[in-house]
């Protein structure tokens, strides 16, 4: 919980506290946006790998990306837009890979996904 907390605070940051380097500053919230969504993945699905929940953050986040193509979350309430954005851009995709790529690293050095009984180590 505190991981989707303190992602939810520096995206927001980021959107209102810039360091004047634009790529930084256009970037660093969808990067973030995905970090967020492998929180709550794992969340609710605790034993998947780390792995997995990069995969599955980046099909997540990627999904949400292309729903904006339907038009439907720009016509949504103002408070929806945080959540879905309304316009679709290849930019934020490639955002939401690094993304992934970060949430498997901090799963990694978290140790936050248990091994599958299976693969537990045999004393």
């Amino acid at each position: 919980m505190i991981g989707v907390l303190g992602t939810i605070i520096v995206g927001l940051l980021s959107r209102q506290a810039h360091v004047g380097i634009s790529l930084v500053d256009k970037s660093l919230g969808d990067v973030v946006y995905a970090i967020m969504i492998g929180f709550l993945v794992a969340l609710a699905r605790p034993g998947l790998r780390p792995v997995e929940l990069g995969i599955v953050a980046f099909f997540v986040s990627t999904f949400i990306e292309l729903f904006q193509l339907t038009g439907i979350p720009a016509k949504l309430p103002r408070i929806f837009h945080f959540v879905l954005g309304t316009a679709f851009a290849w930019h934020d995709v490639i955002c939401y890979a690094i993304g992934a790529a970060a949430m498997t690293w901090i799963a990694r050095r978290l140790g936050s996904s248990p091994r599958s009984p299976s693969r537990r180590r045999r004393r």
